[in-house]
């Protein structure tokens, strides 16, 4: 919530969780009794929940997510106002590109974020701020020198997080956090700041891996920490180290897979094996680009015809 806003908002009325309980209702044909009936919630609690006077506990939110067969809770998460530090919407969209390493997409998605989102004193948004600056002005271009981008990412992740290089126990992270640690992290290796970046992505895994509790974002998080952390070894042609990330990433039981990022982990792999002349190289970068989608394969295949003489 901003600063100098006194009132307190109900959670729901800003989510619009009321309206959508009461057309669920209506929908299903039943009436404020039955619903309070057949939950155990009462029903004066039913009604100012769809009316979003009332503020419901986890709880009622899942009895009635069990009730209507919809995750009441997982909806909260999705809904959450687009300039907040854990907001779905805002971190998947920077996520999104960074794994693409799309730069002009996150300058002109953080130009366009500034332009229509009002400015606050508060520190989450101040901070908030700061990193789509930074995307804004970014220079991705490690022939003209990226020391002021370096600096501003590294002031603006002690000012997010003072112990962000720091594994301690309960020094868990923050998603723009990591967000802005990861854009760091290919700084760093543009500019072969090699051992910054491995020392930064192996203290983000540890970070990671110490959360009690790990949701899909934070193990997209984890699987883009480990394939980062590959790709600096590949830029080292430190080949060994990079089949050793990527097999102790395939490794870790918390870790939720989905198509693109294993296509790219494979990838990385199978493209050092290949360089190391290990027999199955080719049927493993086969299988990665089997994942990928036809304008990514395209891509890859250029770059391996051209850097690497080899043709799949």
């Amino acid at each position: 919530m901003l600063e100098n806003n006194k009132e307190k908002l109900p959670l729901n009325s800003v989510l619009g969780i009321g309206k959508l309980l009461r057309d669920m209702r209506h929908l299903k044909g039943l009436t404020l009794a039955q619903v309070a009936k057949d939950t155990g919630i009462a029903e004066e609690t039913v009604r100012r929940i769809e009316c979003d006077q009332f503020e419901p506990k986890i709880s009622t939110l899942e009895t009635l997510s069990n009730f209507y067969r919809i995750d009441l809770i997982e909806l909260i998460s999705q809904r959450r106002p687009s300039d907040s530090l854990f907001s779905d919407a805002f971190i998947s969209m920077v996520n999104r590109m960074i794994n693409q390493q799309d730069f002009e997409g996150l300058r002109q998605f953080a130009d366009e974020f500034l332009k229509t989102h009002k400015t606050s004193k508060h520190h989450q948004h101040v901070a908030l701020s700061n990193f789509l600056y930074a995307l804004k002005y970014i220079r991705f271009n490690p022939k003209n020198g990226q020391d002021d981008t370096i600096m501003v990412l590294e002031s603006l992740l002690l000012d997010i997080s003072p112990d962000y290089l720091s594994s301690t126990e309960g020094n868990y992270p923050l998603p723009l956090e990591v967000s802005c640690i990861l854009v760091l992290s290919i700084v760093y290796r543009q500019n072969q700041n090699y051992d910054k970046a491995i020392a930064l992505l192996t203290t983000t895994i540890q970070r990671i891996l110490g959360m009690p509790y790990l949701n899909w974002r934070f193990s997209d998080y984890l699987t883009a920490a480990y394939f980062n952390l590959a790709y600096t070894y590949h830029s080292m042609n430190a080949h060994q180290k990079v089949i050793e990330v990527v097999d102790k990433c395939f490794s870790e039981e918390r870790v939720v897979f989905n198509k693109k990022n294993m296509s790219y982990l494979l990838f990385r792999k199978g493209l050092a094996m290949y360089i190391l002349n290990e027999p199955s190289s080719q049927a493993l970068i086969t299988t990665s680009l089997s994942l990928m989608t036809e304008d990514e394969q395209v891509s890859i295949k250029k770059i391996m015809q051209e850097q690497y003489g080899l043709s799949v």
